[in-house]
C-alpha cells in the first residue's frame, strides 16, 4: 500500500455543539472507503472528513494492516 488516509471525526453533543475532533489513521488509500471504515465504528451523530494522506512509513510504524485504523 502506497499510503493511507487521515480522517477527522467531530461528534455532536446532545445539545448540538461540536465536541473535540478526533483524528484516525486509516490503512486505505481511497478517501470514501476510509470514511466508511471509520464511520462504521463511530457515533452516528458525527461529521467525518478525509484530511489527507498518511504515508506508508506511518502505516508501517503503526503496524496497520489494510482496512484497519487507529485513533491518534
Amino acid at each position: 500500500m502506497a499510503y493511507g488516509r487521515l480522517v477527522r471525526v467531530t461528534a455532536k453533543s446532545p445539545d448540538g455543539d461540536d465536541l473535540q475532533p478526533v483524528i484516525y489513521v486509516v490503512a486505505e488509500g481511497d478517501s470514501a472507503k476510509a470514511i466508511r471504515i471509520v464511520g462504521a465504528e463511530v457515533q452516528v451523530n458525527a461529521n467525518l472528513e478525509a484530511l489527507g494522506r498518511a504515508s506508508d512509513a506511518l502505516l508501517n510504524a503503526l503496524k496497520l494492516a489494510p482496512g484497519k485504523f487507529i485513533r491518534l
